[in-house]
């Protein structure tokens, strides 16, 4: 045994010596970086939820700022307390630096399980106070410990698992605080009238549990723990950049939330209800809803920084420019929603580009550092705001001013970090750090796809192509039917609902509805490249069924605007762009024939729906009727997702401003001329009910001439489309301009019994489905085939502005003339006659012989 084991011995001794001469072998390298995943995509989805209750509670401290000063704090200031919200952004901001570094050394799990149960429990002891102190600790330094113990990690995570696609996914996290802020304002509103204070907060505090639950179980890191830094990171002070950016954000924060606190007690002292008051705020973080995502995705293409400054320049014009003016409801909702949408894209953007000039490991730190840093001017910003208004006996001048001047400076530095980084204004800012090495790979890879195969011969129509057609048909049949038959909406509203109201603020309703629905053009035709239209209709039938059902539940004006226009008007979008889309890729000889047959659901639609609405307003009321047409849409939108498909393969999208086609003049003056035409083509299906009413005809027939309108259209939409596959697109559609001008000026104008009227109705109807159904066969003809889906959603984006303002104009037209319709006549008329002749412009510029095919 000794022998042997002495004979082994130096054996294992002379293992042990090479071992100690050999080199370490290098350690193993990281598993490669995977984009979003599994993991990631449910990081996106826990953050929202996060989000959704803590940022979004805290967006709604207006709603709070307005009952305390009436109700608990009736003896304090709004200076004294706006101190309670401003507590708590400062406690939230300044835990970032703590939370940052409890972040790296053990993961987000154990912090937001922390942060649920506390940012809870303080809404519970926020439910119970009554004294000025209660108020600070609860729902001041209580719920910001719990903010920020929810938030930081949240996002922190989150900027993990993504590089390329960083800003847009942050900004779809980000967007989870602006839908609670709509929704929080909203149901606050309604439950301190209903059930009370105390339970009001207590049912929020419900919410805001449930969504910690769901923020704990799906939110993960992809770094792996580590040890902490130092508590400050002296070198990221030392960064020149990182210094002039925490600085302008620390100025920008002193004023950007002056306008979220104030906005409700400002609409008040205007003279407005206090339920609308409070509707203002929810209308600012609806448009946050979009600034924190459309702007995201616009910036992962053409920079983060060269997304963020432009955002904040807005945010200082709309405050210094519109905001000294905004004394009615309209222009106070005005301002509410752009300078919600600007807002959003600065919060959503602020974490990326700290991202973009940090290293990976070092975004935690940083992140935390500069919202700790910034957390003093998150202190004093509103509370100044507060005393300047004291001091100006409620005048609110020196407060915008003070807001306006702080989100200036601030965006002067923020422009200052860019033009470090690259002093080209427009250039893309390179990402720094780990991230430059992504790029050559990505760059690699896009050569290759030269060697793709090529794609099959093209195929005209095929079963696909008239399965797509049928359900394009079924989608436009639900979606532009409804919105075409908002005539019906408008006579209802001005008898009911929004009596108080003026023609032309009604017609903002479907006003917004048709700017959201244009405007989402460009964003909808990006996706529909990216990932086919079958996603894209199922999601638009959800949506708009969802914002029928709450349109029936809606009682007051902003809730009509918010369902009714914004909701609606996001399903529309995303129902309409992907099957006409779709559609166009199954045809090119027989391509206008395709799309105006699918184009006609839209006017079977718009017959279909103003009788059944009025039977069923009658009938069974109001919310049922509009729930009754929730389940036919409903139905419409099942049908068009599971027929509808693309004949080209997905691919990456293109620019989301496709500049060559502007330079196009073809192009251009096509899309001038139809946002002239937009102006006022809408005008006769918006107010032709009211004027057969104030013409002394019955409801039922008054309702009946729209109903008229949109079946002229049904033919409309195929007969000059056929005619169109054969004596050309633009021979077509401007004689159906020319035609709709010589009926609305010479027709229109000696309208004043029933049989003119129906007349009228039928033709004007014929020749605008015309109009309607040619569009996109024109936009196609001057394209080429891959940029069809970009070409239309960015001619659509362009077109809502005119849309937007279009019947409003006429509403306020025929109030200014007491009822009179003359003037709301000729501006219909003049419109379109001006698109037309742009039109006809850019016939003769493709062949100058008038009567050539084109």
């Amino acid at each position: 045994m000794s022998g042997g084991e002495r004979t082994a011995s130096p054996t294992s001794e002379h293992v042990d010596t090479e071992k100690s001469l050999a080199p370490l072998p290098p350690p193993p390298p990281p598993p490669p970086f995977v984009e979003g995943g599994l993991r990631g995509y449910m990081t996106v989805l826990g953050a929202f939820f996060a989000l959704f209750g803590a940022f979004g509670q805290s967006m709604a401290f207006g709603s709070f700022q307005l009952w305390y000063s009436q109700n608990q704090l009736l003896t304090y200031t709004a200076s004294e307390i706006s101190w309670i919200g401003s507590v708590q952004l400062w406690v939230f901001f300044v835990s970032g630096a703590f939370v940052g570094r409890l972040f790296d050394a053990y993961g987000p799990t154990l912090l937001l399980a922390s942060g649920t149960v506390i940012l809870a429990f303080s809404l519970m002891m926020t439910s119970l106070a009554t004294k000025y102190y209660e108020f600070i600790l609860a729902q001041g330094v209580l719920f910001g410990i719990g903010f920020g113990l929810l938030f930081f990690p949240s996002m922190g995570a989150t900027a993990t698992h993504f590089t390329k696609h960083r800003a847009t996914t942050l900004g779809i996290a980000a967007a989870g605080n602006s839908v609670g802020g709509v929704v929080f304002p909203i149901m606050l509103q309604r439950l301190f009238n209903n059930v009370g204070f105390g339970w009001a907060v207590r049912i929020s505090a419900f919410v805001s549990l449930a969504c910690g639950i769901i923020a704990t179980a799906t939110i993960s890191s992809c770094l792996p723990r580590r040890k902490p830094g130092p508590w400050i990171d002296v070198p990221s002070l030392k960064d020149v950049n990182y210094a002039l950016f925490v600085l302008g954000s620390a100025i920008t924060t002193l004023g950007i939330f002056v306008p979220t606190y104030y906005i409700v007690n400002y609409a008040e002292g205007s003279h407005i209800s206090q339920t609308l008051a409070f509707g203002s705020l929810s209308v600012m973080n609806a448009g946050s809803v979009f600034g924190r995502i459309v702007p995201s995705i616009l910036a992962d293409h053409i920079g983060t920084y060269n997304t963020l400054i432009p955002s904040a320049a807005l945010m200082v014009i709309f405050t210094l420019a519109f905001w000294f003016h905004a004394h009615n409801l309209a222009a106070i909702m005005a301002y509410s929603i752009f300078y919600g949408f600007f807002s959003g894209s600065w919060f959503a953007l602020q974490t990326s580009c700290i991202a973009q000039i940090s290293k990976m490991e070092k975004i935690g730190v940083r992140i935390g550092m500069a919202y700790t840093l910034v957390s003093f001017s998150a202190l004093i910003g509103e509370p100044i705001a507060g005393t300047i208004l004291t001091r100006d006996n409620g005048s609110y001048t020196g407060l915008i001013v003070f807001t306006g001047v702080c989100l200036l400076l601030g965006c002067a530095l923020a422009l200052l970090v860019k033009l470090r980084i690259n002093s080209s204004l427009l250039a893309k800012v390179i990402m720094s750090g780990s991230e430059r090495t992504a790029s050559p790979t990505s760059e690699h890879v896009d050569p290759e796809k030269s060697l793709a195969p090529p794609s099959p011969p093209f195929v005209e129509g095929g079963l696909r192509g008239y399965m797509t057609v049928l359900g394009a048909f079924f989608a436009l049949f639900s979606t532009f039917g409804q919105s075409m038959s908002f005539g019906s909406f408008q006579l209802w509203y001005s008898q009911n609902q929004l009596s108080p109201y003026t023609a032309s603020e009604i017609s903002w309703i479907g006003s917004v509805q048709l700017c959201v629905f244009f405007l989402s053009g460009g964003l909808v035709g990006r996706l529909f490249d990216a990932y086919g239209p079958t996603l894209l209709l199922a999601s638009g039938t959800m949506i708009i069924t969802f914002s029928l059902m709450m349109t029936s539940l809606a009682t007051k004006y902003y809730q009509f605007i918010l369902a009714q226009g914004v909701l609606f008007g996001i399903g529309f979008g995303l129902l309409f762009f992907p099957s006409m889309g779709a559609t166009a890729t199954h045809f090119t000889k027989y391509r206008a024939t395709a799309l105006g047959i699918a184009a006609a659901g839209s006017s079977v639609g718009g017959v279909v729906f103003p009788i059944m609405l009025q039977r069923l307003f009658n009938n069974v009321g109001f919310s049922w009727a509009v729930r009754i047409s929730a389940f036919i849409c409903l139905a419409s939108g099942v049908i068009a997702t599971a027929t509808v498909s693309s004949r080209l393969p997905r691919r990456k999208p293109g620019p989301w401003i496709d500049v060559p086609s502007l330079k196009d003049i073809n192009y251009a003056l096509f899309v001038s001329g139809s946002a002239l035409t937009s102006l006022g083509i809408f005008v006769p299906m918006y107010y032709i009910v009211p004027y057969a009413g104030s013409s002394h005809i019955s409801q039922t027939l008054a309702f009946g001439t729209l109903s008229v309108m949109n079946a002229g259209s049904v033919f409309g939409n195929i007969l000059p489309s056929t005619m169109a596959d054969h004596i050309g697109r633009f021979n077509t559609l401007v004689p159906s301009a020319a035609l709709m001008v010589i009926l609305t000026l010479a027709l229109w104008f000696h309208a004043h019994n029933l049989a003119v009227i129906m007349t009228y109705s039928v033709f004007y109807g014929f020749f605008s489905g015309g109009w309607f159904a040619l569009q996109n066969s024109c936009i196609a003809q001057i394209s080429k085939m891959e940029k069809i889906g970009v070409r239309i959603g960015m001619a659509y984006s362009l077109v809502a502005f005119p849309v937007l303002v279009g019947s409003p104009i006429a509403g306020a037209l025929l109030t200014r003339e007491n009822g009179n319709y003359t003037g709301l006549i000729v501006f219909s008329g003049v419109s379109v006659f001006v698109g037309c002749v742009i039109t006809l412009l850019l016939k003769l510029r493709l062949n100058s012989s008038l009567l050539a095919k084109v």
